[in-house]
Order: C-alpha cells, then structure tokens, then sequence
C-alpha cells in the first residue's frame, strides 16, 4: 500500500517530463509552400507565403498568403526528436467573393482543399542546427511540394 503513492509520484514526474519543450524550436519561423522544380513557373508565383509560430504551450498558429487570399491555421504540436507534428483545429480563409474569382480567373487554395491537406497531422523535420523545419513531400491544389520555414532572427 505503500508503494502506490511513490508509483503515482514517479509517472506524473514521467509525464512531465514528456511534455518538456524545446525552447530552440518555440518562436516564429518563417516561409511556407514551397513548389517543387517540376511545377510550371506561373504557378510558383502563386505559393503561399507566412509565419508559423510554435508556442511553449504547444499550441501553434500558421498563416499563409498568396496575392489572392490568406489562409490561418491553428492548433496543437507536438515534438519527438527532430520531427514536428501540427495538427490543425481551427482553419480560417479570407478570399476574394466567388464573383471576383470567377471573373480574374483566380487560381485559389479551396477550403475544401486546405482541409484535405492540413486536416491531417503536417509533419516538418528539424535541422541538425534547429533553424530550418522542411516538411514532407505532399501535393496542394495539384501542386507538388513541400512546407519549408526558416527560424526568424531575434
């Protein structure tokens, strides 16, 4: 009976310090989207472009920018060495009205679409010198790409 309360004390103690974080990777990072070679010229010019900033809390806010619109995301993190997971909660999109895409002809990341994509977890690998967290192979709007921020300077 003795032993429970040192059993007790020693996986909240585990616990806590799962759940350390690193500070070298809280903060803003700065890129986005970014196309692959392959991808036509005139579709590069479209990426989006923004902040992700990671919070000790483990809470997350990224937004993305193209000429045409702005995407938000928000949501939680988590770190297991060099990899970061985001798994997105909370999306939130400024476009122009379905009138004006469809009249310019506007080449836009769909709600439909950025769900698709950032409704599964997005995971991004730490450098070895933690400035640089490049995310994996994936495909946006039929864009092949990948995710890529650079650590802002303080």
């Amino acid at each position: 009976m003795a032993h429970k309360p040192l059993i007790l004390l020693a996986l909240c103690a585990s616990l806590v310090g799962c759940s350390k974080v690193d500070l070298d990777v809280v903060g803003q990072w700065t890129g986005g989207f970014v196309p692959d070679a392959a991808t036509p010229a005139n579709l590069k010019v479209a990426g989006l472009r923004g902040y992700l900033q990671l919070y000790a809390r483990k809470n997350f806010k990224i937004e993305l920018t193209t000429p045409n619109q702005t995407l938000r995301l928000e949501g939680t993190w988590v770190q297991e060495e060099k990899r970061i997971t985001l798994t997105t909660t909370k999306y939130q999109f400024e476009n122009p009205s379905e009138e004006d895409q469809a009249l310019r002809k506007l080449q836009i990341v769909t709600a439909d679409e950025a769900r698709r994509v950032y409704g599964k977890p997005l995971i991004l690998d730490l450098n070895k010198d933690k400035t640089v967290l490049e995310g994996l192979d994936l495909s946006l709007k039929g864009i092949s790409g990948k995710h890529l921020f650079r650590k802002a300077k303080k």
